[in-house]
This record gives structure tokens, C-alpha cells and sequence, in this order.
């Protein structure tokens, strides 16, 4: 199992990278603490399950990261 980082900042919007990736490019540098979700993916959730994320991440990767502080308060 390798395991992917999906990154939402305000400088590069949103991406994904291996952890391999992320740790030799100094990425982790930038973050004094960084939170962990696990997901567990097709053979808990199915092939469509797997598709769904797939196209999350290609429809969400490159989009501008923006942070409206009314929608925090909702």
C-alpha cells in the first residue's frame, strides 16, 4: 500500500503527491503539524467507490485553494 498526500494550499492550490514525494521535496517543512485521515478504499468500499475518489482528485488537482472565513462559522 503506498500512501498519497492531497494538499490544499493558498500559494498552489490543491495537489497529490506520494509521501515519498512529499518528504523529498521538503514539503513537510512547511508545516509545524500536519492532520492524518485514513481512507479505506476498494476492497472495503468497491470499484465504484475507488472511481468516485479518482475523479474527485482529478476534477479538484490544480484548483485554487480559497478560505472564506463565513463558511468556518456555518
Amino acid at each position: 500500500m503506498k500512501l498519497y498526500v492531497l494538499e490544499a494550499t493558498g500559494m498552489n492550490g490543491v495537489d497529490l503527491f506520494s509521501w515519498d514525494q512529499f518528504i523529498a521535496n521538503g514539503f513537510h517543512m512547511m508545516y509545524e503539524e500536519m492532520g492524518m485521515r485514513h481512507l479505506h478504499g476498494g476492497e472495503i468500499r468497491g470499484e465504484e467507490w475507488l472511481k468516485r475518489l479518482e475523479e474527485f482528485i482529478k476534477e479538484n488537482r490544480g484548483k485554487r485553494y480559497r478560505l472564506n472565513p463565513l463558511e468556518l462559522f456555518k
